[in-house]
């Protein structure tokens, strides 16, 4: 059975060093709208733990753009982080990525 994984799930199931592999496969604008409203939706931390671990360039860039953005809708950043979930979860079932199993995980 899979173990049920969110964008809020995100830096506690992944490793650090997979984050730049999970970022290259993402849509640039799913990414920014899921950065720039995740303070809102209290996924600020998973946000954090995105941009601690990419590039210094690349995480520079990505908050310029927030800061840049219109306010994004409820239903936009749901969209976006949802996105960014399925991303992630097309890497795991391809081998790609393996998500760190969390003590609450059925076997």
């Amino acid at each position: 059975r899979r173990a049920i994984f969110t964008f809020g799930n995100i830096q506690q199931r992944i490793a650090a060093r997979d984050i730049p592999r999970v970022v290259r496969t993402l849509d640039q604008e799913a990414l920014v709208t899921a950065l720039a409203g995740a303070e809102g939706v209290g996924m600020q931390p998973s946000a954090d733990f995105i941009l601690e671990n990419m590039s210094g360039r690349m995480a520079d860039a990505l908050r310029e753009e927030v800061a840049d953005r219109d306010p994004a809708n409820g239903a936009e950043v749901e969209g976006a982080m949802a996105t960014i979930v399925q991303s992630i979860r097309d890497l795991e079932t391809s081998g790609e990525l393996l998500l760190i199993m969390s003590d609450g995980d059925a076997e």
